[in-house]
């Protein structure tokens, strides 16, 4: 008896300590780019010591992706939040009413007035607690952050049209973009996209070289580039996908619900041939997808959907520095996917891949045993990117980049 029990304890333990990876060594993140000893990479590289060091998770449960995903998204701890935010609004030429919040810096910043303009993940807002969170670090950094409102997702802010987010619209972007512009119009601006917002900047990038004026450059954070090439990975129970595909639909059916009398009136139903049972039946969010996001958005098919949204087929275009986050163990964004942005960056100078091998889903959280740091490793990786690109700016050497152009050593003076 004591000889079954010892080894179920054995067998408990080892599973736990599986589960949790707790004997996997710490690594340094991959980094991909067309050279890595050119001079742009060399500088940038020089100014983010993050790029090259251990990341080092939480060291209890920061090497499971779930476990990072989930306190990241439900139980994330949070530094003070800055309580003098200005929430701005305005009407958009279809009727809509866009919001926008502002987070002036805590102190100026030593090299320049930059703008960190933040597009948030799937249905979330700057009361979102990452955005908010992320915010707050940035101010103590001296940039001022701009957070884009997903419309819909605010509960106390009411539509004035029967029109909520999509995945990739970008015209709500350039809305704030051009607002940001003309009220500060000194400023330089830092796109920087959580998940779905990730996929909203680089297409918003890669739609035409106008959008580029005061873009200093891109970052884009876990998000998988390819709706379509998503889809049947997502659809798969490995690393349990298919949960995470029944969480995404029933957050959208939640804010569908929440603004049912706008969004699903007798007119609106009929004008899109919409089926409120079948919507509401979605078990995933390619069903939903199916029975509402792509009709109300005008496609055929949910394909046509996808690649409309998708800003894969726009990286080519984009003519600014992009840094592109992701981690190997995140588990809405499968491997395969990331290796479109590890592609993309072998293929031009002006783009970065990085790539953890721990960090979850937006995770990344670094330090303690159990607490984390308040401030995730993806943070400070952010914000030591976006001081380098804004130090070469201040110095003369960032120009904008022609990925069809060869240029000597990968940089121009």
């Amino acid at each position: 008896m004591i000889v079954e029990s010892l080894l179920i304890g054995a067998f408990l333990l080892f599973f736990v300590c599986y589960a949790l990876a707790l004997i996997e060594p710490y690594s340094r993140p991959h980094l991909y780019a067309q050279d890595l000893t050119s001079k742009f990479v060399q500088e940038i590289v020089k100014a983010c010591p993050i790029f090259t060091e251990p990341y080092v998770p939480t060291y209890l449960w920061g090497k499971n992706g779930h476990l990072q995903t989930l306190v990241y998204s439900k139980l994330r701890p949070t530094k003070c939040i800055s309580p003098d935010c200005v929430r701005k609004n305005f009407e958009t030429d279809d009727g809509a009413t866009l919001t926008y919040d502002v987070f002036q810096p805590f102190q100026k910043h030593s090299a320049d007035d930059v703008t960190i303009l933040v597009c948030p993940g799937l249905a979330n807002n700057s009361e979102s607690t990452y955005v908010s969170s992320f915010a707050h670090f940035s101010q103590e950094c001296g940039f001022r952050v701009v957070v884009l409102n997903s419309i819909g997702t605010l509960d106390n802010v009411q539509l004035t049209s029967p029109r909520i987010f999509t995945y990739g619209g970008t015209d709500d972007l350039h809305h704030v973009a051009t607002k940001t512009r003309e009220e500060y119009p000194e400023t330089k601006l830092v796109l920087v996209g959580f998940s779905m917002g990730g996929n909203v900047i680089l297409k918003y990038l890669g739609q035409q070289a106008s959008h580029d004026v005061n873009i200093l450059c891109g970052i884009s954070l876990c998000q998988g580039y390819d709706a379509n090439k998503a889809r049947p990975l997502l659809r798969s129970w490995s690393n349990m996908r298919c949960v995470y595909l029944h969480a995404m639909a029933a957050a959208m059916k939640g804010l569908l619900n929440r603004h049912r009398g706008v969004l699903l009136t007798d007119t609106i139903m009929e004008q899109y041939s919409l089926d409120e049972k079948a919507i509401f039946s979605s078990t995933t969010i390619v069903e939903f997808d199916e029975h509402y996001s792509r009709k109300t958005a005008g496609f055929a098919s949910v394909e046509k959907y996808y690649e409309w949204c998708s800003c894969g087929n726009y990286l080519q275009n984009i003519q600014v520095p992009i840094l592109l986050v992701n981690s190997e163990d995140d588990p809405l964004v499968p491997p395969e996917l990331c290796d479109i942005a590890i592609k993309h960056a072998e293929s031009t100078t002006h783009c970065l891949s990085l790539i953890t091998k721990h960090g979850g889903h937006l995770g990344f959280f670094e330090g303690g045993f159990i607490f984390p740091n308040t401030v995730t490793w993806c943070d400070k990786a952010v914000l030591q990117f976006a001081n380098a690109i804004v130090s070469l700016h201040k110095d003369g050497k960032l120009q904008k980049y022609n990925m069809h152009a060869e240029k000597e050593n990968g940089f121009t003076h």
